[in-house]
């Protein structure tokens, strides 16, 4: 009777043991549960930030300001024979281009930096503001002979709202500073490329 007691006391003791072994502890599910959670806030956040960037990326390509006004500065200062008035220091005063078809005028207005179009005679034939916002904007001919012509200009843009209808939890907008400084050859004073 002895044996028979003393194995299923130890039985019961094997089976004991092995439940409580069997299963998971109030701290090791905790601390399951924080990891999880660690992980889909970081998740999370990486895909509130790519939101970000995809709706600023979506609103420079609606609005490409640099890329469409380095475009037209390049071929109206590759048309144009001269920069006026010329001067190696950085002027804020009107660039006048001259020697091309036309002459071109940037000017800075109320509305931002404009683009005037003038027949030779003078007269106006057309004016287009091409950057809102404008915080600066300078130019100058470094060398006198007229054959580089520096432009350097810089504007705020803001983060787009439309972000705010799919996640309200965006930051919000910031106002950042763009900047684009260029240099030019004009043809007619000598350069061929820019």
């Amino acid at each position: 009777m002895t044996t028979s007691r003393t194995l299923t006391t130890s039985r019961t003791l094997t089976t004991s043991r092995r439940l409580r072994r069997s299963g998971f502890t109030l701290i090791e599910v905790m601390l399951a549960l924080l990891f999880l959670l660690l992980a889909l806030e970081i998740t999370a956040q990486l895909l509130r930030e790519t939101q970000q960037i995809f709706v600023e990326e979506a609103r420079k390509a609606q609005d490409p300001v640099a890329d469409l006004l380095a475009r037209q500065l390049r071929v109206d200062i590759m048309a144009a024979r001269q920069a006026t008035p010329a001067s190696p220091l950085w002027t804020t005063l009107p660039l006048r281009l001259t020697g091309g078809p036309y002459q071109v005028v940037y000017r800075v207005t109320d509305d931002g930096l404009e683009r005037g179009l003038f027949a030779a005679d003078g007269t106006a034939l057309g004016a287009r503001v091409f950057v809102r916002e404008l915080r600066n904007w300078r130019w100058r001919v470094p060398d006198l002979d007229g054959q580089l012509v520096d432009v350097d200009l810089a504007w705020a843009t803001t983060s787009s709202d439309t972000a705010r209808w799919t996640s309200p939890r965006l930051p919000p907008p910031v106002e950042r500073l763009e900047t684009l400084t260029l240099r030019f050859s004009p043809r007619g004073g000598g350069g061929t490329t820019w």
